[in-house]
């Protein structure tokens, strides 16, 4: 067996991802000392066609392609393995956070129509597989699991009879990770319940401005809006909540080990894919309380007795949480880790079992045939209408203004009501609420507003009239009562 690794550093840009990077290269190179197989690795980032045909050997004789991530530079490699070189061996292709948004840059850089039916991608979640079925119904899927280098063999116990004092949240502030939420239940919960007044929210992480690019949404000052948010939910600052700014992984991995605490993420992250802070609390400590989303359903799935799943509603305008829900939630599972005790988890999922995936991915290519290697991969229709629209979106535009980084050049979704988003958005857990509201049902004494939403000033105290929202998350919206209750705005009182 022969493998050709391709390596980039070019995507090592959050925290999060210069843990799983290293630790995929660490499992392959592993894989082949084991099993005696032949690991080249070509670094991509300073590699021209010129420069590659120094591995020409290589290239032309390995048995599997694995790509580490996405970029410019690894699509360039590859076209030149697969056309100038005509090597068809399948590629084990790691998603990261291209399953939901339908592989765009892949068939932006012509790589698209390249792939065949022995590729095989390596996801985290089975949301990962659904997303990529919206994209390729007829594509090869694989689920692993990631791990960091100080990931231990085994998951301490957890002893009950303890109240909690501090949640914690890390990772950026983003206004996908639906921090607002988060910080208005916890006002709530402090508001209502005298036994949470000691309780403390510490937001590690940094602002990201990023907005939400795959729908073309920029975004400045989020950090600021979350202290002014704060200062209207009467949440003080170094009492209540506690904004850390960046911190090193390990000095919160210590802080884990001193305090019990449970970790929280609200997150709508599109690419919310794994959850390497949420595994990192895990594996400190921790319980964790998590939306139902993307690969935090596997933490609840492999852990339940250490992690709390939240429901994600589907609305017209993508995914939400309910606030009053949120905060229900949250306060009955702080009563239950009174009461909770878990044991020492063994085998837990370790380098040793990445490495043993690798095998089952090399086992897995070498049933497929030579015949899948003559097969393209069929383009669903939704993704091809995706694809139109993003060529028109972005046909003209001027690169100068708008470079391949910047939020135009990556959207591919008109908005979050676009209902090819919605699809992706069902895939990673997002769901319709069955039950239905008529406005009359909703009144005064009981419901009201999140503070992002505003009743319209010309309004009498009798009628709610033309609702207003500044959603921190999706932008400005108006719309009635009762479409406000279904979009997640309006919450109930106790």
């Amino acid at each position: 067996m022969k493998i050709l690794f391709l390596s980039t550093e070019q995507n090592k840009v959050w925290t999060s991802m210069q843990e799983i990077l290293p630790g995929i290269e660490s499992v392959w190179s592993q894989y082949a000392k084991d099993h005696q197989a032949l690991f080249t690795r070509v670094e991509v980032d300073t590699l021209g066609e010129k420069g590659l045909k120094t591995y020409a050997a290589a290239i032309i004789e390995t048995d599997i392609v694995v790509v580490q991530a996405f970029n410019a530079q690894i699509a360039a490699t590859l076209k030149v393995i697969r056309s100038s070189f005509q090597n068809d061996a399948p590629w084990v292709f790691y998603l990261h956070g291209l399953a939901s948004v339908g592989l765009w840059p892949l068939f932006t850089y012509d790589i698209g129509e390249l792939l065949t039916e022995a590729d095989l991608f390596i996801g985290t979640c089975p949301g990962d597989e659904c997303a990529l079925k919206c994209t390729l119904p007829n594509a090869r899927y694989f689920q692993t699991h990631f791990f960091s280098e100080n990931s231990p063999s085994y998951l301490p116990p957890l002893a009950g009879k303890e109240s909690i004092h501090k949640l914690i949240y890390i990772g950026r502030l983003s206004r996908q990770k639906n921090l607002p939420t988060l910080l208005w239940a916890f006002s709530e919960l402090k508001r209502k319940e005298e036994k949470f007044q000691n309780l403390e929210l510490h937001l590690f992480g940094k602002e990201d401005q990023l907005g939400s690019p795959n729908m073309g949404m920029e975004s400045h000052g989020h950090e600021r809006e979350l202290h002014e948010l704060c200062k209207e939910l009467v949440l003080e600052e170094d009492r209540d909540i506690f904004f850390r700014g960046f911190v090193s992984r390990e000095d919160i991995a210590k802080e884990l080990t001193e305090e019990r605490c449970v970790f929280v993420s609200p997150s709508l992250h599109s690419d919310e894919n794994f959850g390497m802070a949420a595994q990192m609390a895990l594996e400190g400590g921790a319980f964790l309380f998590l939306t139902n989303w993307g690969g935090h359903q596997n933490f609840g799935r492999l852990y339940p007795k250490r992690v709390k799943l939240f429901d994600v509603s589907l609305g017209e305008r993508g995914p939400f949480l309910r606030g009053d829900k949120l905060t229900y939630e949250l306060a009955h599972f702080l009563e239950e880790f009174k009461e909770r005790s878990v044991a020492k988890e063994e085998n837990y999922q370790t380098r040793s079992l990445a490495v043993q995936d690798c095998l089952k991915i090399v086992n897995l290519l070498k049933k497929g045939g030579p015949s899948l290697k003559q097969r393209r991969l069929r383009l669903s229709s939704l993704v091809q209408e995706m694809l139109d629209f993003r060529q028109k979106t972005i046909l003209g535009l001027d690169l100068k203004k708008h470079p391949k980084n910047s939020k135009k050049f990556q959207q591919v979704f008109t908005s979050y009501e676009d209902p090819h988003a919605h699809q992706f958005f069902e895939a990673y857990g997002a769901q319709r609420e069955k039950r239905e509201w008529r406005e009359r049902d909703l009144n005064l004494t009981d419901w009201s507003l999140l503070p992002w939403a505003k009743a319209n000033e010309n309004s009498s105290t009798e009628e709610w009239g033309v609702i207003e929202v500044d959603d921190p998350h999706k932008g400005p919206w108006q719309g009635s009562l009762l479409e406000a209750y279904q979009l997640g705005y309006l919450v109930k009182k106790n």
